[in-house]
């Protein structure tokens, strides 16, 4: 297995000289002569150009796309080495790497980007430890962790198979299987951080488009058919106000109409389970602490579906309106208008405020309140249609 390993080496170590392959696959593997011949250049790139969007027509084969390669980057020798790697192991195993669920493109996605490598005790067990600590060390998902050179294998390849005689023999082979297995755990935890995270990215990206497609793009047709009608420089502008939020759970646009008003239009993502609010012990149950307090992880809910997104639009007078995204179940959501006022029945003891008025984006508690109990304010919920927008911001300009 290793003089195979090292003849796809060589070759390899040749093509990359001048071209990343971005097809490696065991059917582009022939044999001639007993000699093992890399073909197929039709996919080839000059390394560090950067990939086609995702086409798959010029883009390689599902099984063997490494993890930076979904992701547009620039072309590398290590995204050969990685596609490399899967062949090294099938030709050991006889067997795929990762267990698919369904074959399809966003199940190979996933299973590149996210998942652990399997039957990894076995693959040592043929091939000994050495050579499965380079195979796993081709399939490393970080870049910065895979191997970087054809040279780098060929090196490693290239020490004498560990043979394990006497006692130092075993205590080698221990540590070299134990090393193995921290780094599947190491692995195994990455990628479930990496998959949270992508699950958090897809989430936000999901109530954003929501967001943009629905409330923002009201506003961009309000500012292009204001801009038709206005002579002169004086134009009504619409702009982005986003700055880095960390996954982007925070999105911001500022609506300037010159000489009238300005409008803040802000949505929040409400992530799943990521509120926390103070409770009553139930002391029924033994539960106790110092406070008879404790803390309860929820997701704010109206008429018991999630929340997904909590919008905020006010003018330069305080004068505003808020919006929520409502999870339904096709998974988009329902867009809801909320009208706020004052509770009369509290205003004799609290200063009452200039409606209409929005709760601030970080209020949505505040707001459930005065929906769902007595409180300072209340709200008038209604299912969002573009009339009731247009009568809102009208109010907010004139």
């Amino acid at each position: 297995m290793r003089n195979l390993f090292f003849q796809l080496v060589d070759g390899m170590k040749s093509i990359n000289k001048k071209l990343v392959h971005r097809d490696i696959k065991p059917e582009n593997i022939l044999i001639c002569n007993g000699i093992y011949k890399i073909t197929d250049f039709g996919l080839a790139k000059v390394a560090s150009e950067s990939t086609r969007t995702m086409s798959f027509k010029g883009y390689g084969t599902l099984q063997y796309i490494a993890p930076e390669a979904w992701k547009s980057e620039k072309n590398t020798i290590q995204m050969d080495i990685y596609s490399m790697g899967i062949v090294f192991y099938e030709l050991a195993l006889l067997d795929y790497p990762y267990d698919i669920a369904s074959n399809d493109v966003e199940a190979y996605r996933n299973a590149h980007m996210f998942s652990r490598i399997k039957r990894t005790n076995e693959l040592k067990n043929i091939l000994g430890a050495d050579v499965a600590s380079i195979i796993l060390a081709m399939l490393e998902k970080p870049i910065q962790k895979r191997l970087k050179s054809w040279e780098e294998i060929e090196g490693q390849l290239g020490n004498p198979p560990l043979e394990v005689v006497g006692d130092l023999g075993n205590i080698v082979s221990l540590a070299i299987g134990k090393k193995l297995e921290t780094d599947a755990k190491k692995q195994q935890q990455i990628e479930e951080e990496n998959h949270k995270r992508r699950e958090k990215e897809d989430y936000c990206n999901l109530v954003r488009n929501q967001f943009e497609s629905v409330i923002v793009d009201f506003f961009e047709r309000f500012a292009d058919e204001y801009n038709i009608h206005l002579a002169g420089n004086d134009k009504c502008r619409l702009v982005s106000k986003m700055r880095d939020y960390e996954f982007m759970e925070l999105f911001s646009y500022q609506l300037t109409i010159p000489a009238v008003t300005n409008i803040e239009i802000k949505c929040k993502v409400i992530m799943p389970n990521s509120s926390t609010r103070v409770v009553d012990v139930d002391r029924a149950f033994g539960f106790s602490d110092m406070l008879g307090k404790r803390k309860v992880v929820y997701t704010p809910q109206y008429k018991n579906k999630n929340i997904m997104g909590w919008v905020e639009i006010e003018n330069t007078k305080g004068l505003g309106f808020n919006l929520m995204l409502v999870q339904t179940e096709d998974m988009y959501g329902d867009w809801y208008v909320l009208r706020n006022k004052n509770n009369l029945i509290y205003m004799t003891q609290y200063k009452a405020k200039q409606e209409p008025f929005a709760f601030k984006i970080n209020e949505l508690d505040e707001a459930l309140k005065g929906i769902s109990a007595s409180s300072l304010y209340s709200s008038d919920v209604e299912l969002f249609d573009e009339q009731k927008l247009v009568t809102l911001v009208t109010q907010l300009i004139s």
